[in-house]
């Protein structure tokens, strides 16, 4: 792969490593999936901010809403030689799984995806000391 084929739901930088990978590597990215449907969430058109209830409605909705697209996912990852590492989206319609950089191709040419992002450790900011 090269930059010329970087697809508009992956970043420029994750193409660029998913480039330089083997074909049968293996990468784990986390898919945002699209929520749509009489499941979706809706926004509040008020100023007001929504209850825990409500919010809790919102976030089930769009987890049940962005289920629809598994069935599709796993048909793409079983193709490449992938799984999905979460039984179900979380409350923000994501899932994460592992599979090839095609695979990963493969999945952002999906309708139901709107998003990939590279997943990735979170280490703490560690202030650098002066030497003042």
């Amino acid at each position: 792969m090269n930059l010329r084929n970087v697809h508009p739901k992956i970043s420029r930088e994750f193409s660029v490593r998913l480039g330089r990978l083997q074909p049968r590597d293996k990468v784990r990215a986390i898919l945002l999936l699209r929520a749509e449907g009489p499941g979706a969430a809706k926004c509040i058109s008020d100023a007001r901010r929504p209850t825990r209830a409500e919010r809790q409605a919102r976030a089930e909705a769009t987890s049940r809403s962005a289920e629809a697209a598994l069935p599709e996912i796993d048909q793409i990852l079983k193709k490449f030689d992938g799984r999905r590492l979460a039984d179900q989206p979380s409350a923000f319609g994501a899932v994460p799984v592992e599979t090839t950089a095609d695979g990963v191709i493969a999945l952002a040419g999906s309708d139901c995806v709107t998003t990939i992002l590279e997943d990735q450790n979170i280490l703490p900011i560690v202030a650098a000391e002066s030497n003042s």
